[in-house]
């Protein structure tokens, strides 16, 4: 009998193809054919048996087309006597696998799913081919490599870690070999890696404060923060409140966010808490900027002239008295008179909860009716209502009149 001694022929082996007997007649001549049901071509070879389990080979197969190889082979003996052909086949491939493409599934690979690259072949050999891959990075590290058999032609390859290649372009390289061992040309596909989070952006209130004026429209500036990211951010109170939040894309390394309505916040302190995430996707730490919100008015202050009237003696030392004041705030006071044009106006800090402004000079106003009103201003700008008073004026003297003796 014969047989070949490989399994298969391909692009790899078919310069070095070989077949064996088994029981063969020493001293007996052989001649052997080769033919493909691929093609006409044949090759045909003699010699002289050595041993009974002779190996005929090395010997080239490249001339003849693929397909199903035929070998027969007859012994003679030195009577001329020829046995009956032995014959042995095998299947001959040398065309490597072409046609198919890989993709990676990500468009870039981060720090959440640098372990978790995946790629997809179209149009790959199937059945029996398997695949090989190596995914490096221009970022130095060891390829990260790994082998599978392919059960469909648009096969999914998944979970490749390759958290230990450096940042950069990865290119994924595959090749495809066939059930006879011809390896294609090796396909690739690449994208891009970056796992370094942001960090050292901030964030600030642009406001010093929330009060009942700013309310519905504050901002806040994001600074050091890169210019083709996205942001996610809350605010919320310590005193209660439906937390505010939402999300942009950054197109400066500085950016204003504007326009937040806190009303809904209850008073207290407001804190901001902003992610902001790369064009990779990575997100950096959460950074955090507080404010304080007041829309409480000052509210419950009275004021009254501490003179029942102002006359000439008297008009450049007034006082008026503060009741039930919020001490802290800033007072801001005018003075007018019915009789005429003219304003006086003055500013402080309450100091007690009574406090007396004094020496108020009304001198440059015309007599007549002067009232005095006042408004609180608290530390975040809230102000009051304004609280008033009235005192006549009179500075003239009597005139016009005479005495005579009875």
């Amino acid at each position: 009998t014969v047989s070949w001694d490989q399994t298969q022929i391909n692009a790899g082996n078919e310069t070095a193809a070989s077949f064996s007997f088994t029981g063969a007649e020493i001293g007996t001549t052989y001649e052997y054919t080769i033919s493909s049901t691929g093609g006409v071509t044949t090759l045909t070879a003699r010699g002289v048996i050595a041993s009974a389990n002779e190996t005929i080979g090395p010997f080239t197969l490249s001339t003849l087309d693929d397909g199903i190889l035929t070998l027969s082979v007859t012994l003679t003996d030195d009577a001329s006597n020829e046995g009956t052909a032995a014959e042995a086949t095998i299947r001959k491939d040398e065309v490597a696998p072409t046609g198919f493409t890989v993709s990676i599934d990500q468009s870039i690979i981060n720090a959440g799913n640098d372990d978790q690259l995946a790629f997809t072949f179209a149009g790959a050999e199937v059945p029996d081919a398997t695949y090989d891959y190596s995914v490096s990075s221009s970022g130095g590290g060891a390829a990260v490599t790994g082998s599978g058999t392919l059960a469909t032609a648009t096969q999914n390859v998944t979970a490749i870690d390759v958290s230990t290649l450096g940042d950069g372009t990865l290119t994924l390289s595959v090749t495809v070999t066939d059930s006879l061992g011809d390896e294609s040309t090796a396909q690739t596909s690449s994208v891009s890696k970056d796992v370094i989070a942001p960090a050292a952006y901030t964030v600030s209130f642009d406001p010093s404060a929330v009060n009942i004026g700013n309310q519905n429209s504050i901002s806040f500036q994001l600074n050091s923060a890169e210019a083709d990211g996205s942001f996610s951010y809350s605010i919320t109170s310590d005193g209660g409140g439906t937390p505010v939040g939402s999300s942009g894309t950054t197109t400066a390394a500085n950016q204003s966010v504007t326009g937040i309505n806190t009303s809904g916040l209850g008073d207290g302190q407001l804190t901001l808490a902003l992610t902001f995430t790369d064009s990779a996707g990575n997100a950096g730490a959460i950074a955090n900027a507080t404010i304080n919100k007041d829309v409480v008015l000052p509210a419950g202050y009275t004021v009254s002239w501490d003179q029942a009237s102002a006359t000439a003696s008297n008009e450049n030392a007034l006082s008026f008295t503060f009741t039930s004041a919020e001490v802290g705030t800033d007072y801001d006071y005018t003075i007018t008179s019915d009789g005429g044009a003219g304003t006086i106006t003055a500013s402080g800090t309450i100091v007690t909860a009574t406090d007396q402004i004094t020496p108020i000079d009304v001198s440059a106003l015309p007599d007549g009716n002067l009232t005095l009103s006042v408004t609180l201003t608290d530390a975040v700008a809230n102000t009051g209502a304004a609280a008033t008073a009235a005192i006549h004026k009179d500075t003239a003297a009597p005139a016009g009149f005479g005495v005579s003796v009875d």
